[in-house]
C-alpha cells in the first residue's frame, strides 16, 4: 500500500517588495540654492568693529550710591538654597567653640585667604562645614601662604594640633606665639 501524502501547505513569500521607481514627494526633496528664499542669498555683511558697537558706559549708581553691579555679584555668588540642603554655614553664621576661633582669628590675621574662597572647590567639601572649619583645613593642608615667615616658622607645630584635634593646646600655641594676631582678632 501506497502511503497517502498529505499536501504541504504553500509558505507566502517573504521576498522584500520590489523598489519603486517614483521620485519622493515635494516636500522631501533635498532643498538647493535655487529654492531658498531670497534673503538668503544676499551676501552677508562684515561685522563691524567692537569699538564702534559697545559704547562704554558708565557704572550704574543706585539710590543709596553705590554700584549696583558690586551689589549684584556679591549676592549672585550666594548659593543659598544649595547651602541649606548640604549644611553649610558661611562666615560668622555658626557658633564655634573658642578655641576653634582663637586658630582661625590667627589663620586669618597671618595668612592670605583667597577673595574667591567660598566658591571655589579646591578648599575642600563644604557638605556639613562651615566658613570656619574649611578656613583651617585649607590652612592646615598649606593651600594659604603666610605672610612672614614667623606664621610660616609655626606652621608645622599648628598643623599637628589641628590634624590631631587639640583645640585647646592649638588656641594656647596661638596665643603663645603670636599673641598680637590673637588680640588684633
Amino acid at each position: 500500500m501506497a502511503e497517502a501524502r498529505t499536501p504541504q501547505r504553500k509558505r507566502p513569500r517573504t521576498d522584500p517588495e520590489p523598489p519603486t521607481t517614483r521620485s519622493p514627494p515635494a516636500r522631501e526633496k533635498k532643498r538647493t540654492g535655487a529654492g531658498l528664499p531670497l534673503h538668503d542669498r544676499r551676501p552677508k555683511k562684515a561685522p563691524r568693529p567692537l569699538a564702534e558697537t559697545t559704547p562704554t558706559k558708565a557704572p550704574r549708581e543706585g539710590a543709596r550710591g553705590r554700584d549696583l553691579r558690586a551689589a549684584f555679584d556679591e549676592e549672585a555668588a550666594v548659593p543659598r538654597a544649595l547651602h541649606a540642603l548640604i549644611d553649610y554655614q558661611r562666615r560668622g553664621e555658626s557658633a564655634v567653640a573658642p578655641e576653634k576661633q582663637a586658630v582661625f582669628d590667627f589663620i586669618v590675621a597671618t595668612c592670605d585667604v583667597p577673595a574667591d574662597f567660598e566658591a571655589n572647590h579646591k578648599y575642600g567639601p563644604k557638605s556639613g562645614a562651615c566658613h570656619e572649619e574649611r578656613v583651617i583645613s585649607a590652612y592646615a593642608f598649606e593651600q594659604f601662604a603666610c605672610k612672614d615667615a614667623r606664621s610660616e616658622a609655626c606652621r608645622a607645630k599648628l598643623r599637628k594640633l589641628i590634624t590631631a584635634r587639640r583645640w585647646a593646646k592649638a588656641a594656647a600655641f596661638v596665643a603663645e606665639h603670636h599673641p598680637e594676631a590673637a588680640d588684633d582678632a
